[in-house]
């Protein structure tokens, strides 16, 4: 998300009906406490008509704010992980500072979900997806014959990839000898899911390329026939929403994944990609193969992914939801 909120900034500057300052931090957690400081410090002093926090972890300069500059407007961005962050004395912080921010954005519907479950009013929440810089039109990589499945993104265990090798993947294979399934992406699912695929026959339809870097990651896009999302439920975690999703279909690469948390702001069902039910490997197999036999056409899987989540109109909606 540093990335996208960087690409924000950036949106937003480029679009010049607003001004802004900005204070941020890329140190470590060990320097929070100091930039929070420095934060408010910041704050107190800016004579602007307001104040914009991009982490839920930021509210309680809320109240402070609220308080000390009243006429200076409140707002904050929530991701989903910042407000689920399993700590009983974060989680009381959120609930009695998160409510004090005027308007609260929320980057899909579950996230928004869980901004009210703590505590903040329903009428301050408006939901604005991520964005995407705009790619060049499409053009697909021409490689050997093959059907060619792409997993990619942090290796944790909502992510479902082990999931997906256990109860999907070997009865995709079935219908599907030629299928080739790519998993890149480091993390600390990655013993479980080499240890998966070594039970997989042939294990050779399984490529685990690890950490790629964003030209590769632009290979991979252009070269695959069907981008995975397979998430499953993980109580105290959840999947704001689904970035890389979108990245995807900016390479007109169609996406399917399960309906779940944000995941289900980040498809748009039948233009982008389509849907399984989490968890359920009859609907991920059913729906998958759907995929596969439905001829995708990449530049009007592309013209539907930017028309939604351009970078641009995601800036405009927080020059006139946000910061009007």
């Amino acid at each position: 998300m540093q990335e996208y909120t960087r690409l924000l900034i950036e949106s937003l500057r480029a679009c010049g009906d607003c001004s802004l300052t900005v204070v941020g931090y890329g140190g470590g957690r060990g320097g929070l406490p100091f930039f929070f400081l420095w934060a408010a410090v910041r704050s107190l002093v800016f004579r602007g008509d307001q104040v914009h926090l991009s982490d839920a972890a930021l509210s309680p300069l809320l109240p402070l704010l609220r308080v000390l500059r009243p006429r200076l407007r409140r707002s904050v961005t929530v991701y989903g992980l910042d407000l689920t962050y399993r700590s009983r004395f974060y989680q009381r912080l959120l609930h009695s500072t998160l409510p004090y921010a005027q308007r609260v954005v929320a980057i899909s519907r579950a996230t928004a979900k869980e901004a009210e479950r703590r505590g903040v009013d329903a009428s301050s929440i408006v939901v604005i997806p991520c964005g995407v810089r705009c790619s060049a039109p499409p053009v697909r990589y021409t490689l050997s014959p093959g059907i060619r499945l792409l997993i990619l993104g942090r290796q944790i265990r909502r992510k479902g990839t082990v999931w997906f090798l256990r109860d999907v993947f070997p009865r995709l294979l079935r219908n599907f000898p030629s299928l080739c399934l790519t998993i890149a992406g480091e993390g600390p699912e990655l013993p479980a899911i080499r240890k998966q695929i070594s039970r997989i026959t042939p294990a050779s339809a399984v490529t685990v390329p690890g950490r790629v870097s964003e030209e590769e990651k632009r290979r991979l896009f252009l070269s695959s026939t069907i981008f995975l999302m397979p998430n499953i439920p993980v109580p105290g975690d959840m999947e704001g929403f689904g970035l890389v999703c979108i990245e995807a279909g900016n390479h007109g690469l169609p996406v399917v994944a399960a309906e779940i948390e944000g995941v289900a702001d980040a498809v748009l069902n039948g233009e982008t990609g389509l849907f399984f039910r989490a968890g359920d490997p009859e609907s991920a197999v059913d729906v998958i193969s759907q995929a596969l036999r439905r001829p995708w056409d990449s530049r009007a899987v592309q013209q539907a992914c930017v028309q939604r989540f351009s970078i641009r109109q995601v800036a405009s909606r927080y020059v006139y939801d946000v910061f009007r």
